[in-house]
């Protein structure tokens, strides 16, 4: 038998956080892109510059009747062009950058952005079933029927979509009773994961304050209103199956069940007396069962 896992309500702090984690991704991804369009128009600024000096001087020189100011400005002209030429191509060149780095970023925008909306609705789901458990909790009371639709309330909402399959769907509870009706009660649980294979738990719950003994197993169910839930084994629910088969297949008596366990051949008292204890052995890498009247 697991651990038994207690009932408290999850909130949901990490989902909150991660949403947190998304917007700022996206905010600093934004910058990234007015800083790349700024570094491109930068680069425009440049060759405008450029081309501005080149002008200037080629002004100087049609104007100028002074040869060695002229001689001067053509020298400054050629550098001008030369400077103006390597800033169109080292311009080019960087706006080309900045154009992929922006693609990039605006990619990367976009795929936040899908992050952040499907966080922000998983971070809703789960508000929801926070709220759906808390409700269940504030109507809890030391009553088995409430209590039972409040375990099943909580494995629905969150034991199984937060700790055993996040892509569990169509969850289901069914209850059986099994063959004692107390320690052999199952609730199963059955839902299908993101390749559509069904899987099924097994769990049971005790009120909290309800106490063992070796003698009489219902001597103190307990009357709290708080309850644990545990997790049954495969193992556990095959042996009370066999156990079941058995006693029909053999057509034994079991007597009212409803009866006192203190009574003298009771079904309550034989089930404490150990009288359809179930033992599990391994039979060729394979684990069987046997009723304690079938080993005497």
């Amino acid at each position: 038998m697991d651990e038994p896992t207690v009932t408290d309500s999850q909130d949901a702090p990490e989902e909150a956080s991660e949403v947190n984690e998304l917007e700022n991704a996206a905010s600093d991804l934004e910058d990234s892109i007015s800083d790349a369009q700024d570094f491109a128009d930068a680069a425009d600024n440049t060759v405008d510059n450029a081309n501005e000096e080149a002008e200037e001087l080629l002004t100087t020189v049609e104007n100028t009747k002074d040869q060695d100011v002229a001689k001067e400005a053509v020298a400054k002209l050629r550098a001008a062009e030369q400077k103006y030429n390597d800033s169109i191509g080292k311009a080019g060149a960087d706006i080309e950058q900045a154009k992929i780095e922006l693609e990039k970023a605006e990619e990367n925008v976009a795929t936040l952005e899908t992050a952040l909306n499907e966080a922000k609705e998983e971070l809703a789901e789960e508000n929801k079933a926070a709220n759906i458990i808390k409700s269940a909790e504030n109507s809890l009371k030391a009553d088995w029927t409430t209590q039972g639709k409040f375990l099943e309330t909580f494995l629905i909402n969150d034991y199984i979509p937060q700790l055993i399959d996040p892509d569990a769907e169509g969850i289901t509870i069914t209850r059986n009773k099994g063959f004692n009706g107390q320690e052999s009660t199952r609730y199963i649980a059955t839902y299908t994961d993101n390749k559509h294979e069904s899987h099924t738990k097994y769990f049971n719950y005790n009120r909290i304050n309800r106490t063992y003994s070796d003698e009489d197993m219902w001597a103190n169910l307990g009357n709290s209103k708080d309850i644990v839930i545990y997790e049954k084994t495969e193992e556990e629910v095959e042996a009370d199956k066999y156990l079941d088969n058995y006693c029909k297949k053999n057509h034994i008596n079991l007597g009212d069940k409803n009866a006192s366990s203190k009574v003298e051949g009771s079904f309550k008292n034989r089930v404490n007396s150990g009288e359809f204890d179930v033992f599990a052995y391994d039979d060729n890498g394979h684990t069987a069962f046997k009723v304690r009247d079938e080993i005497n």
